[in-house]
């Protein structure tokens, strides 16, 4: 297969089109990269109407019409600008009913199929009749999504989400989710669709008193500001601050984990991170804030790190550490002081990344042992790293299992006992729940693109029971939980999927997939559906309620929990959303993904397409030059209202962030009776620390349990109770959701019940505890010899204080990137003012800083104005300016007198630049920021990369560094497991590209291990 991008050549020395212009930088592109004709094509149909998608079209269309008609509809614009005055359906005054109450969060609706009074109003004012029912809240704000289209000449028929939000008084949050059936008059030339009817089909308004969460992370990481800066960021940021060889993951699939590392009482919190970035370990304070201490503990990684686990592994009384990091995982033993040493490393054979991990004593020997889900990367949409057939995907790598065996030693056991049966799917995550009730683990298995498995556990043995028992979920797993949520004694699955509204209307266009009929083609829609809610039946099977229970709609969802917000004793779900999201993004690649990307995937699992190769390198370029995938979706709260359904509570309970969500770990931080959550994000800000302000409302009762004849933490135990009557049951899991592990205290909301009876401990291996009348608002500790015992209360922490945060994210173009290996230069050379060349290769055996810059630059002023003062001779280096624009940069230069060559550079100098600028930087292709400055060591080798301004101190500290050939100072410090490569092929190609084959050899060369 030829290469799908090529790099065409040099263009020009200066400007070849006009720069992109800001005071302090210049952005100018000098080198041009194409894409093979076949990837030209697929990316012209980005564009609908260049893909000939009729409905697709409308869409558009009528998504102009709707973003027209919001600013009309909260009385911003007059009604008139829209030109609507058709016939509107709106509830009658007064028919919203009361569906639940907790006292705090209302939640009312209305459904025309239960006969719901209806008026019949007209126009704008029709419309605006939806803010009035929501109360008219201030600083409204009003999203539309569109599901169905089915158009009919000039007649179009949809079907449109709308969601509206706003704040009525001082703090009452309300939310109003209602669904539309909209029809239109449109014609293919038009730019806008017009509307002439709205006829609401239903409505459901929640309103809370006060917020469920405040995000106090900000007063949580007090006045680390390293600390605050490295997690304001997502990983688009850091590709700009990383060297390139380093490649940290762009889908953000790193975890977090809580337990408690240094015995005092106090959980803390491990977070994954991308490649480049240190792992850190957040230390809880006794006033509740954190501290940082992944060094000292010997955890801080660089490693791209995806899960990761804190349980006692050794079963000696303290929390080991297990991460995941590629294909390896490092378990790290604590030696009951918070300091961690690896002691095993596990290797997942054959390619594909270890994306999460979980753990359970499988076979009841009294340890635990881990289960590892692994996931083909498809980032380069080729070969056979792509899912064929995508509804159904049977090619990617296996799953394992490591058997503990005791004195830190691990087997894997995964094809001995069964769970090699359907183990080439893509896997996200897995839960260990004892579903059937026998007394042994089995095992749910998340899958993206296609059938999730269902392991049972026959005495060590498993058999994959998923499509007997109705739970195979044919869709995009990528997270799962389990709880009780309806209270009728058995455990019920919530499995993360992914929702697409351009899915849902785009797979039910004539013509979609023509190939598949029946099965195929209702799995193709079922991937766009939805999220899923698996009810079980008592009898080994279960059904699937997602669309009854209300809860199918998540978006692009991840690492979804249950967790009882309110301490009602009835589980809620938490459901982070969001894939990828680009800063200054207006449009999202959703629906090429869907009509061009999935549409011609191959359904033969023997098939190849190179058209779907093609479409997925195009949507990848997209991305790479700053469109969204699935871009700032809310993530979403249901609140369980006690009638077999759930609500929408996400901008009441101020959870709605648009981040690009990932996982959640539940944990009551603060002592005070209520779950609050650790959010993990994709994109800035990295975490959040959410504090539950209405749990505390109601009673709560927690258990820690200390196993004596089974694991010493006593995962997968099953704790139940009873509280006002009803029967509430609990299982302790290492390892939930998506890349997320929660607190080992099993927490149980008790609603106005003020003790718990009956509470039975279902440990490991089947022994059991019974206890009763408990007191609740109280912590207990449960050893399996000793038996019950009350926690002392918590002191007052500074938690209930602490305010909403404030992730505000400044632009930061500039940049100082410390190679992961040097890079050796080659032939830089400048014509100074006087005609007088200056070569690199004469100053070898010294520092030199290379400096591309521009007058038009205030920072490339102030730059060559600090290098014309800096004491160089002192330092001991040489500096070469190479003037970016000469007609407009060397009348500065003379005016400034540099004590340092300054002046033009050939093309051949700038083509070295450039590329290897682009082996470094890895946010852009041709393009250069001026200033760009290169310090040099004296061997001839690149050391550091800065993009913009150049601190003296920051530059001194720099070239000390490089003339002793000793290791930079790196703010981004920390210890490797497998320390990255730079691979130099790419290099020489882009060389050969522009027709510098001396060059391209030499790093050829090089690779080979010769002389540079």
């Amino acid at each position: 297969m030829g290469r799908a991008w090529t790099l065409l050549g040099l263009v020009g020395i200066g400007w070849n089109s006009p720069p992109t212009t800001r005071p302090e930088y210049q952005v100018v592109t000098m080198l041009q990269w194409a894409p093979a004709p076949a990837i030209a094509k697929e990316l012209r149909r980005i564009d609908p109407a260049a893909d000939d998608w009729e409905a697709e079209v409308f869409a558009v269309a009528a998504y102009r019409t709707l973003d027209a008609l919001r600013p009309a509809l909260v009385g911003h614009a007059p009604a008139a600008s829209i030109g609507f005055d058709g016939p509107v359906t709106v509830p009658a005054a007064g028919s919203l009913l009361l569906r639940y109450t907790d006292g705090n969060v209302d939640v009312r609706g209305w459904n025309s199929a239960n006969g719901g009074p209806v008026e019949r109003r007209s126009g704008i004012e029709g419309l605006r009749q939806l803010l009035a029912l929501a109360g008219d809240p201030r600083d409204a704000q009003i999203t539309f999504e569109m599901t169905r289209i089915a158009i009919d000449g000039a007649a179009v028929a949809t079907e449109v989400l709308t969601r509206i939000t706003g704040t009525l008084g001082q703090v009452q949050r309300v939310q109003q989710n209602a669904r539309l059936r909209i029809d239109w008059t449109w014609r293919p030339a038009d730019d806008m669709a017009s509307l002439v009817e709205v006829n609401l089909v239903s409505l459901e308004q929640t309103t809370a008193a006060r917020p469920l969460f405040t995000d106090c992370t900000s007063d949580m990481l007090g006045s680390d500001l390293e600390l605050r800066t490295q997690l304001l960021y997502g990983p688009e940021h850091w590709l700009t601050h990383l060297d390139r060889p380093v490649q940290p993951g762009m889908v953000g699939g790193n975890g977090i984990a809580v337990g408690d590392i240094d015995g005092d009482g106090l959980d803390d919190v491990f977070v994954c991170r991308i490649a480049g970035l240190p792992n850190l370990l957040l230390r809880q304070n006794a006033d509740g804030s954190v501290t940082e201490i992944g060094s000292q503990a010997g955890v801080d990684y660089l490693d791209e790190t995806s899960g990761a686990l804190l349980v006692d592994i050794d079963n000696d009384g303290d929390q080991d550490l297990l991460a995941a990091m590629n294909n390896k995982l490092i378990v790290m033993y604590n030696n009951g002081e918070a300091r961690f040493a690896p002691g095993v490393r596990l290797t997942a054979a054959g390619p594909g990344p270890i994306t999460s991990v979980v753990a359970a004593d499988y076979d009841l020997d009294g340890d635990l042992d881990i289960y590892a889900c692994r996931y083909s990367s498809i980032s380069e949409f080729g070969g056979m790293t792509l899912p064929i057939p995508y509804h159904d995907a049977n090619n990617g790598p296996n799953n394992l299992l490591w058997r503990n065996d005791g004195e830190r030693m691990f087997t894997d056991v995964t094809v001995e006992i069964g769970l090699d049966a359907n183990n080439r799917r893509f896997s996200y995550a897995a839960c260990w729940e004892d579903y059937d009730l026998d007394g042994d683990v089995d095992l749910y298995v998340a899958n993206d693109f296609g059938k999730n498995n269902l392991y049972r556990n026959d005495d060590g043995v498993f058999v994959d029971v998923a499509a007997e028992a109705g739970a195979e979920d044919m869709a995009a797993g990528m997270g799962v939980t389990w709880a009780d949520y309806d209270l009728d004694g058995d455990l019920d699955i919530y499995i993360s999927n992914m929702y697409s509204p351009d899915g849902e209307r785009i797979t039910r266009q004539d013509g979609y997939k023509n190939e598949a009929h029946g099965e195929v083609l209702a799995a193709y829609r079922r991937h766009a559906r939805g999220n899923t809610l698996l009810a079980n039946n008592g009898d080994g099977t279960f059904e699937d309620v997602s669309e009854a229970a209300g809860v199918a709609r998540g978006y692009w969802a991840w690492g979804a929990t249950f967790v009882d917000f309110n301490n009602d004793g009835r589980e809620d779900l938490y459901v982070p959303n969001g894939y990828l999201s680009k800063v200054g993004s207006t449009s999202d690649l959703q629906s090429f993904f869907w009509r061009r990307v999935v549409n011609v995937a191959p359904l033969d699992p023997n098939g190849w397409s190179q058209t779907y190769a093609d479409a997925g390198q195009a949507l990848r370029a997209r991305l790479r030059g700053g469109m969204s995938w699935a871009g700032f979706e809310p993530n979403l709260a249901y609140i369980n209202c006690a009638d077999g359904g759930f609500a929408d509570i996400s901008f009441p309970g101020n959870v709605d962030f648009r981040d690009d969500g990932r996982a959640v770990a539940l944990v009551d931080w603060d002592g005070d009776g209520d779950l609050d959550m650790w959010l993990r994000n994709r994109t800035g800000p990295q975490l959040r620390f959410m504090r539950n302000n209405v749990g505390a409302d109601k009673h709560a009762i927690a258990f820690r349990l200390v196993g004596v004849q089974c694991n010493r933490d006593g995962i997968g135990a099953r704790v139940e109770l009873t509280a006002n009557g009803k029967r509430l049951m609990k299982t302790l899991h290492a390892g939930s959701g998506y890349i997320a592990q929660s607190s080992k205290w099993i927490h149980f909301g008790l609603g106005e019940a003020e003790s718990a009876s009956d509470i039975v401990v279902h440990w490991p291996g089947g022994r059991k505890q019974r206890f009763d009348h408990l007191l609740a608002d109280t912590r207990y500790i449960v050893h399996q010899d000793k038996g019950i015992a009350p926690t002392a209360p918590r002191e007052h922490t500074a938690i209930a204080s602490m305010g909403e945060s404030n992730w505000s994210q400044a632009a930061r173009d500039d940049a100082r990137i410390v190679l992961i290996e040097p890079l050796t230069v080659r032939g830089v050379e400048l014509t100074d003012l006087d005609g007088v060349r200056h070569r690199l290769a004469d100053h070898a055996g010294k520092p030199v800083l290379v400096v591309a810059w521009t007058n038009n630059s205030s920072h490339s002023r102030e730059l060559l104005s600090m290098l014309a003062d800096i004491d160089r001779n002192e330092l001991g280096f040489e500096v070469l300016a190479i003037a970016g624009h000469p007609a407009a940069d060397l009348p500065f230069a003379k005016q400034l007198r540099a004590p340092y060559p300054v002046g033009t550079a050939d093309r051949a100098t700038w083509g070295r630049l450039l590329l290897l600028k682009h082996a470094i930087y890895q946010a852009t292709r041709g393009e250069i920021t001026l200033p760009t400055s290169f310090l040099i060591d004296p061997r001839g080798r690149i050391r550091v990369l800065y993009i913009g301004p150049v601190e003296s101190e920051q530059l001194a500290g720099d070239v000390k560094a490089v003339a002793t050939d000793q290791s930079l100072a790196q703010s981004l410090s920390g210890r490797w497991v497998q320390r990255p490569v730079r691979r130099l092929n790419a290099l020489a190609r882009w060389f050969a590209d522009i027709g510098m084959t001396e060059d391209a050899r030499a790093y050829l060369q090089e690779m080979r291990g010769g002389s540079p």
